[in-house]
């Protein structure tokens, strides 16, 4: 199963690349919204993408309309990760077509519930 991290912090960019690997995952990793595009125009293709909410450039939400509205990308899995939380701006992920949130800090636990309920047939070995 293939993951697409997109995160313009390198730390959580790789804390949570190396939360997805160590259960089995094989990641990508993006370091803006534009990114991210080139590498899903360049033939990659992730089973989910985990999009950071707040980044410079292309923000998460932006990034997120992009892609679902690609009919390449349709049954990909989006999760928005952020620090945020209000219920205003969950809401706006959840319409711009992310299926699920996450709130930071999280946990590995909270991850890997998030990937069981987007992933069906998602389990943790």
């Amino acid at each position: 199963m293939l993951a697409l991290v997109v995160d313009d912090s390198r730390v959580e960019r790789e804390l949570l690349a190396r939360t997805l690997e160590a259960h089995g995952l094989t990641v990508e990793r993006a370091c803006s919204g534009e990114e991210a595009l080139e590498l899903l125009d360049n033939c990659l293709d992730p089973d989910i993408l985990f999009v950071d909410l707040y980044m410079p450039g292309m923000d998460g939400i932006d990034l997120i309309r992009r892609v679902r509205s690609d009919h390449r990308f349709t049954n990909l899995k989006i999760i928005m990760v952020s620090s945020a939380d209000d219920q205003n701006t969950i809401a706006k992920s959840l319409r711009s077509g992310a299926d699920d949130y996450v709130m930071k800090p999280y946990t590995q636990d909270a991850i890997l519930r998030k990937l069981s309920f987007v992933l069906e047939g998602f389990a943790d070995d």
